[in-house]
């Protein structure tokens, strides 16, 4: 299952900040990411493969919490 909550980004203090609408998918399910450019799907992808970290929220990639792995731990992830 892959599900985020409360999920804020941003590139920079003073930076657009972005809030993600929270969202689940369940095991065996689809996510579709659409929509013009710069709309942040790009910096969502990111976020999901733990290249980048959210200043506030909470992604979920089952069973990995992503905000609560060390960093040796989300080397192993990526």
């Amino acid at each position: 299952m892959i599900s985020a909550h409360n999920l804020l980004f941003s590139y920079g203090k003073g930076k657009t900040e972005l809030t993600f609408p929270d969202f689940s998918v369940p095991s065996k399910g689809s996510l579709i990411v659409l929509g013009p450019s710069g709309v942040w799907k790009t910096t969502l992808m990111h976020l999901m493969a733990a290249l980048l970290k959210p200043q506030k929220g909470d992604l979920v990639l089952n069973p990995f919490s992503l905000g609560k792995l060390t960093p040796k731990q989300l080397g192993t992830f990526r």
